[in-house]
């Protein structure tokens, strides 16, 4: 009976540190991913530069590079939002952004010729705005503290266990 308990107990534990790990291997964009970086001025009328990194897409195609967020840019205010890929995959496209742009977009670049695709988060700060940050909407606790407290429930539970053991062979 106690080999039984322990073995399972020892079997959920896996699973429970176990399951969330494999979980988060998997790589969910078909093809993989695009690393996309975003530098520059985003400020309204200001310019920024979309990249993606070399190997990205095969050379000599086409990548789309589109805007999207709240609110609503439209893509015929932004200038040139095709490029071509270089000669090492890579793209790299400057974008100028309307004066009247304001609030989070995202810069998303996807190959023309392939099902690739990446996107960057963009800020863009009017320029009588202050940069202020939104209240937290979870807990922030460190993951060390949360898988120590977890830790220290199995501990107790594994005590717990072995206490009532030990309790039902004296009596017995």
């Amino acid at each position: 009976m106690p080999k039984k308990f322990i073995a399972i107990t020892a079997l959920a534990a896996l699973a429970i540190f176990a399951v969330p790990a494999a979980a988060s291997a998997v790589e969910y964009v078909p093809g993989g991913g695009v690393t996309v970086t975003v530098t520059g001025e985003p400020t309204p009328g200001g310019t920024v530069t979309v990249t993606a990194e070399p190997g990205s897409f095969p050379d000599d195609s086409s990548a789309k590079i589109t805007l999207s967020g709240a609110p609503k840019l439209s893509m015929g205010a932004v200038k040139a939002p095709t490029a071509t890929v270089n000669d090492a995959g890579a793209v790299s496209l400057t974008v100028v952004l309307p004066a009247t742009a304001v609030g989070s977009q995202t810069a998303t670049v996807t190959g023309a010729q392939t099902a690739r695709a990446g996107s960057a988060a963009i800020t863009l700060i009017g320029a009588d705005s202050s940069t202020t940050r939104l209240a937290s909407a979870g807990y922030a606790a460190p993951s060390a503290l949360i898988w120590g407290g977890a830790a220290a429930l199995l501990l107790g539970l594994a005590l717990a266990t072995a206490s009532v053991v030990k309790r039902r062979r004296v009596t017995a």
